[in-house]
């Protein structure tokens, strides 16, 4: 094969999935609008120290500074925007979660701003750190400083460059005390570049506010999911989870291939990786679960472990179609700062991961020319808009109620999908409310005769379902996706299984929130033999369906819980994937409990489980249930007060 053919098509497959994981390719999106240059952009190289005392190390740093057409030292912005790539991506991504566009759009609403690329991803050095505050947020708080007119920093084309006077200072941190080059600044970014923002606020008080964008709580739970014996919303567990094998080949595969796409990355002795995330892979790939080393390097990686260290306003959005990092992790998160006294927003957009575009009218950042979208035209583009205004402008600004959830179910796309006013209407009426978490009531649905559902209030059947736990032989089950549109069935293997149905809907049951299934198990051979270990335990998933009146069914979001039971001897609490569904009129709700999914690897053990329904200590599946005619449409898409285009 031609060498240069076959190094083209390896970078080919990388930019794949690079746009997998939120890293757009630049130029991306709409056309742009024939208006004149707003802001000027000048491409820069940081010089930053990182790394604890024992292993400093210099990195360099490519990035983006965007300047506001007019804006000068005795005219400084009111605040300045610092965006980083998500996880593959460069400093100059486009598209809907982009840094580069976004950075565009806000220096264009009067803001300094500067995209740039993080350690170990286009074109910066260093090794890739996994957000690390040690490495990735030492290296942020750098560029803050840049922001706040530090010089020795920057070069432009080798030349010494700075921005003193350009950007307005804050007399106090979020600590209350006076730091030097402490600019007014905000930070936003999605996936890998969410996390980013909570390494850099977490040792930098000079940082004003965040707004993370489909990101994790606790890395460990994101790639080793147990959602077996939590309590709240915390979603760590005890009992090392089942490993996310499709997603954890996709990131890996892009951190090595980086030093091909990027000659400035460092290829290291793990591609572009820190050594102990190589080791991680490994101990996954053949145990099927990780260490307690790892999990303690992970903890490092995770604000779910450090969030006590954040003490400024943060605007979480998180994916419904997110099979990565789901909906429980930004309101474990949101719930760990909320109970601190951090002010907090939560947003559950239509789109993540799983599913990248989002719906006409809910989010579009343009691309990197000027002019070529307006944040104000969208959505989501106006609560962020919003948000940024009131922390950085000190603008009177709505920043709106506690949670906005999207509802598929309310979405009407508009017929002509250019015309902007019309598809912002059908975003906004999509969106529901709530004033607080959780946004439904716990409703319970009670597991009967072994296979049915039955609402609250109805009689529970003595029954028995009996299914095989295959333990760590090949995947029994299709059902969740990592990427793109789902295959047309899910199927289970007979006799690997079961389930139950509830009854045909009267009216549509509408549910916002975390579903929760409290279960016992009856497995004499798999409680005889379980251990200590998590390859002792059983290992099973759970999944929700809608299933039509003509007996079609549809796996809810594409999502599975997976888990590690703690002890089959004893009664257990699974927490489902977070979700917005409406069970329409004459639909019916199905569980499925299932011994494997093609997208985790099997292990645990095997052997025979009953699930034993009894009226006298009934099983339960708790659905958040939202009543259609309680349910608080979004706020109107008129202007606030103090926004700007």
């Amino acid at each position: 094969m031609n060498e240069e053919l076959s190094v083209n098509n390896r970078l080919s497959a990388v930019l794949a999935l690079a746009l997998v994981l939120g890293a757009s390719v630049t130029g991306s999106g709409s056309p742009a609008a024939a208006v004149g240059p707003a802001f000027t952009t000048t491409p820069l190289v940081f010089t930053v120290d990182v790394g604890p005392a024992q292993a400093r190390r210099t990195c360099k740093i490519v990035g983006d500074l965007r300047v506001p057409a007019g804006m000068g030292p005795g005219r400084p912005a009111p605040g300045a925007v610092l965006a980083t790539n998500g996880f593959g991506g460069a400093k100059d991504n486009a598209g809907p979660n982009g840094n580069g566009s976004y950075a565009a759009r806000f220096a264009e609403q009067g803001y300094v701003t500067l995209s740039y690329s993080g350690l170990g991803f286009g074109g910066s050095s260093c090794s890739i750190y996994v957000d690390d505050p040690a490495y990735d947020g030492q290296a942020g708080s750098q560029l803050v400083s840049f922001l706040g007119g530090a010089k020795g920093i920057a070069t432009n084309n080798g030349a010494p460059f700075d921005i003193a006077g350009l950007v307005r200072l804050d007399a106090k941190g979020s600590d209350g005390k006076p730091h030097a080059n402490d600019p007014r600044v905000a930070m936003l970014g999605g996936s890998y570049g969410g996390q980013i923002q909570f390494a850099v606020a977490s040792i930098d008080p000079r940082v004003d506010a965040l707004a993370p964008t489909y990101t994790w709580n606790d890395l460990g739970y994101s790639l080793t999911p147990n959602n077996a014996g939590g309590s709240g919303t915390r979603v760590t567990s005890e009992v090392p989870g089942v490993w996310k094998q499709g997603w954890q080949a996709l990131f890996f595969g892009l951190g090595v291939a980086g030093p091909a796409l990027y000659p400035g990355n460092e290829p290291g002795t793990c591609g572009g990786y820190a050594p102990w995330i190589c080791q991680a892979v490994a101990e996954e790939a053949t145990l099927g679960y990780p260490s307690a080393a790892t999990l303690a390097k992970v903890k490092d990686v995770s604000v779910g472990y450090y969030a006590q260290k954040i003490k400024i306003p943060v605007l979480f959005s998180q994916g419904q179609r997110d099979s990565l990092f789901t909906i429980a992790e930004a309101v474990a998160t949101y719930d760990q700062l909320r109970k601190q006294g951090n002010t907090v927003r939560m947003v559950w957009q239509s789109w993540g991961h799983t599913v990248g575009d989002p719906v006409a009218g809910e989010l579009d950042t343009g691309t990197l020319a000027p002019g070529s979208a307006r944040l104000t035209d969208t959505y989501q583009g106006r609560i962020i808009t919003d948000w940024m205004a009131h922390w950085l402008k000190d603008a009177p600004t709505d920043l709106g109620p506690a949670v906005r959830y999207f509802r598929d179910y309310a979405y009407t796309a508009p017929t002509n999908t250019g015309d902007k006013a019309a598809a912002l209407r059908a975003a906004t009426a999509a969106y529901g409310s709530a004033p607080s978490y959780p946004v439904g009531r716990a409703t319970p649905f009670s597991l009967s005769a072994g296979t049915a559902l039955v609402a609250p209030g109805r009689p529970v059947t003595a029954g028995r379902a009996t299914f095989a736990a295959t333990g760590g032989s090949a995947p029994t089950s299709t059902g969740e996706i990592i990427t793109g549109t789902a295959p047309a069935q899910k199927a289970d293997a007979p006799g690997t299984f079961a389930t139950w149905t509830g009854a045909a809907q009267a009216a549509p049951l509408d549910v916002a929130g975390i579903p929760a299934l409290t279960v016992r198990f009856d497995s004499p051979q798999i409680a005889a033999a379980q251990s200590s270990s998590p390859l002792g335990k059983l290992q099973l998933f759970a999944k929700l369906f809608d299933v039509a009146p003509d007996g079609s069914r549809v796996l809810i979001k594409d999502l599975v819980t997976a888990a590690r039971i703690p002890d089959v001897t004893k009664p257990v609490r699974l927490t489902l994937p977070g979700i917005v569904h409406r069970f329409d009129t004459g639909h019916r709700v199905q569980l499925v409990l299932s011994a494997a999914d093609a997208t985790y690897r099997s292990s645990g053990l095997g052997g025979p489980v009953t699930v034993v329904d009894d009226p006298a200590a009934p099983n339960v599946l708790s659905l958040p249930v939202v009543s259609p005619r309680s349910a608080t449409p979004a706020r109107p898409v008129d202007a606030s007060p103090g926004r700007t285009p």
